[in-house]
């Protein structure tokens, strides 16, 4: 089956035992190299059930509408500084006029951002 890894969807505050419902505009399918289109992706306990032709909004679970975006694999960043984010200014030491705690909080954000925008770890 297509291994796909929906990780932003954790952030939406369902528990793991919840079904949730991912209706993909496109589908990234790396194992045959092609593009679905349309497709319904049903996630059980955190875990990847089915991906079939959108039919239709399911029953039962949260439906997450993505029908405008293209979902992908996993995307896994094997390389971030998420707590080096003080280049707005352009100095290269901006990250050490900062407290441990401005940076942890600074980081917490990048994070975010970072597993919003599809990346898992």
């Amino acid at each position: 089956m297509l291994s796909v890894v929906i990780a932003a969807l954790l952030l939406a505050g369902n528990a793991a035992a919840d079904t949730v419902h991912v209706h993909a505009g496109r589908l990234v399918d790396p194992e045959a190299g092609a593009m679905l289109t349309d497709q319904l992706v049903t996630i059980k306990d955190g875990r990847i059930t089915a991906v079939v032709p959108w039919a239709g909004p399911p029953q039962g679970g949260t439906l997450v509408d993505w029908s405008c975006y293209t979902v992908l694999p996993g995307l896994i960043d094997m390389h971030t500084h998420v707590a080096d984010g003080w280049g707005e200014t352009g100095d290269p030491a901006e990250a050490l006029r900062h407290s441990e705690g401005e940076t942890l909080l600074k980081a917490a954000e990048a994070a975010r951002v970072t597993l919003r925008a599809g990346f898992t770890s």
